[in-house]
């Protein structure tokens, strides 16, 4: 049950800020090569205007340039993209602003030929001037509104939904009903749950109808923190609050200090006017160092002439707010009726800018199906994290457990396990082999990250093959089982891609083993025995299938930039487009198990940032090209691209040499050059 709905109104939803960074100062940036055995270092005075920015940069390290100009943009969320222009060759980085907001980092790359010559690496910079702007949330209070502004106001109405007022967002309700009104003769009280790390000052919209004058207050605001901090403030009318509609014989003054005016409607009847009045509420510090988890207003009930407070908007600055959440661990998995599952069901609260918010209320509902929770909610701890165990109901078919964020109309987290039926119909899985990606060398090892093809007998319940599809992700995260089929490599859950009763495709998850590992197969019919394969922390392939296989000279499946037409000659394979490259030309290899990438990331989600395989080399034969880039692909997960400029060689098929570092790729493969 959700504890803020037995007695009270609870909402709370974050709604997004939109505030520019201010970078402005005097930069001192330092890059290292990934590539090549140098750094260097530049002096830049950065100016910025809205979200451009702009400087003059002067080299020291550089074998480049002694100065150039810097130009980029910062966003809201503190990202950051500039070029260096080092002697017409345009550099290019991007990264983001520090929690402190005095420092940055990132990658770099820059184009081949020239001085710079495909060099990438990774960047830092400190002396930005102004710390990052603290945030302000507008909260949704929708949750809570029980009337619509023109029962206050015969018709008539304020502004609603996003406003901006004394230079702060604010977020009215834009549906039937605009506002909480403590309404009757008893004592009314609602609940708004902010979820803001850090906050440091609460505005609220409030007015009153038939208010009275202190010193007695009618009205007070109560503040939560996650770690016990609490914190109440009595509004006292003609002070704090006054009449929303003006001018008013009951209370017409407020303070000017603490509440302002920050709307005034027009005459509406040739006397009245609507107005809103903002007070500002600064919290203790012990606010600083946790999370707002709840704000309070409680209205006391009838007095002699039957004030009633109108609650409107609230907004919170703060550090951070909850963003969403994410699935952390325990989807996925199955088991008979009437078992506890392993894994607990495990979800992220994420926050703005990426921060884990802790202190948040997490309720956790069987939606679908039959199971029994071993908690109903729970408070999301220092990593972000909330979680429940799970007890399979005794009807088998799929379960739905979906979490959200108590009192936020943020979309939920949704989990599904499986009871099995006791009447399983297939027997135990079997696996017979395993190795890497078999149009990517069918490697005998492997490296976290990389795709192995698991072969056997009984490896899913359901004969017919199954690839995943876009409804067994959540989010970027993609599923560790599909129909009760999944796979564990030294202990830890992997991806799985496909399955058939005889194979299925998954990629192996993070892990710091070194060696041969344990893998096994799991269905509805139990666990497979072990099979072991040895984990690398690196073990590079590349995409070269049998059918590029042509009078026993293995091909690599390259691409032109178009990512459509193969390198090779015309008519190498029937019905595909070909052509061979020409030196000068840029093409894309394809690749699996190169290892771990700048900035690290985390098999099994989807690639959604720039990133680059250190101390990457290829020649065609003896001869180096320059690669462009290398790393993990945007929008795929565990395929790596590499960018590389096709060296000036004689006409001719050449055996492309490729090494992740100290490892080399073990394919003999080859391309065609010609001019």
């Amino acid at each position: 049950m959700k504890p803020c709905a037995i007695a009270i109104l609870c909402a709370g939803a974050l709604l997004a800020q939109t505030t520019v960074p201010n970078v402005a100062g005097k930069w001192s940036v330092s890059a290292t090569s990934a590539i090549y055995p140098l750094s260097f270092q530049a002096a830049v005075p950065v100016s910025q205007s809205g979200g451009s920015i702009s400087g003059q940069a002067t080299f020291s390290g550089s074998p480049c340039a002694q100065s150039g100009a810097m130009s980029g943009t910062v966003s809201t969320n503190g990202s950051v993209t500039f070029t260096l222009n080092e002697n017409g060759q345009i550099v290019s980085f991007s990264g983001k602003v520090g929690a402190d907001g005095h420092s940055a980092n990132g990658t770099y790359t820059a184009p081949a030929g020239g001085c710079t010559n495909g060099d990438s690496g990774v960047w830092s910079a400190t002396g930005l001037a102004s710390a990052l702007p603290t945030p302000h949330f507008p909260i949704d209070i929708t949750g809570i509104a029980t009337n619509p502004w023109t029962i206050f106001s015969g018709g008539n109405t304020v502004p609603v939904g996003n406003q901006q007022y004394n230079n702060l967002p604010f977020h009215i309700p834009t549906g039937k009903n605009n506002a909480w009104m403590g309404w009757g003769d008893a004592v009314t009280t609602a609940m708004v749950r902010p979820n803001v790390v850090g906050a440091t000052t609460v505005y609220t919209l409030i007015g009153t109808v038939w208010g009275q004058p202190g010193p007695t207050p009618y009205i007070s605001l109560t503040f939560t923190g996650s770690g016990g901090a609490t914190y109440t403030r009595n509004l006292v009318g003609g002070v704090d609050v006054r009449d929303f509609n003006g001018p008013s014989p009951f209370t017409d003054s407020i303070n000017n200090t603490s509440t302002i005016n920050v709307w005034t409607g027009p005459v509406y009847d040739g006397t009245h006017y609507h107005r809103l009045d903002e007070q500002i509420i600064a919290l203790p510090s012990a606010f600083a160092s946790q999370t707002l988890t709840a704000v309070t207003i409680t209205d006391s009930g009838k007095n002699p002439n039957f004030q009633r407070a109108i609650l409107s908007a609230v907004t919170v600055d703060g550090i951070a707010a909850p963003s969403g959440l994410t699935i952390s661990g325990g989807n996925n998995q199955s088991g008979p009726g009437g078992a506890a599952l392993p894994a607990n069901l495990t979800v992220t609260v994420n926050g703005t800018g990426g921060a884990p918010i802790p202190g948040v209320l997490v309720d956790f509902a069987v939606t679908s199906g039959s199971a029994t929770l071993s908690a109903a909610s729970a408070v999301s701890g220092a990593d972000g994290s909330a979680s429940t165990g799970v007890t399979l109901g005794n009807t088998s078919g799929k379960v739905v457990v979906t979490a959200t964020i108590e009192g936020s109309s943020l979309p939920g987290a949704q989990f599904t396990v499986t009871v099995i039926d006791p009447k399983c119909p297939i027997p135990p899985p079997v696996i017979t082999s395993v190795k890497s990606a078999t149009d990517y060398g069918g490697l005998a090892s492997f490296a976290p990250g990389s795709w192995l093809e698991i072969k056997g007998t009984n490896l899913t319940i359901d004969a017919n093959p199954r690839q995943w599809a876009v409804s067994d992700f959540q989010g970027p995260s993609a599923p560790t089982n599909l129909d009760g089929s999944g796979v564990s490599i030294d202990g830890h859950l992997a991806f799985v891609s496909y399955i058939n009763s005889g194979q299925i495709n998954a990629q192996a998850p993070a892990d710091a083993m070194l060696g041969p590992v344990p893998i096994t197969v799991t269905t509805c019919a139990g666990t497979s025995s072990s099979v072991s394969l040895p984990q690398a922390s690196a073990v590079p392939g590349v995409l070269a299938p049998a059918s590029f296989n042509i009078g026993g000279k293995q091909y690599m499946a390259a691409t032109f930039a178009d990512g459509v037409t193969f390198v090779g000659n015309v008519g190498l394979i029937a019905g595909a487009p070909f052509r061979p490259a020409k030196p000068g030309d840029t093409i894309i290899l394809y690749g699996i198990g190169f290892g771990p990438v700048t900035p690290a990331l985390s098999p099994g989600v989807v690639v959604s940032q720039t990133n680059s395989i250190p101390n990457l080399s290829v020649s065609f034969g003896a001869t180096p090209a320059s690669v462009s880039y290398a790393g993990l692909a945007g929008g795929f997960i565990g395929l790596y691209e590499i960018y590389l400029v096709v060296p000036q060689v004689p006409d001719g098929d050449y055996q492309v040499n490729i090494s992740a570092g100290a490892t080399p790729v073990p394919q003999i493969v080859y391309l065609t050059v010609h001019q």
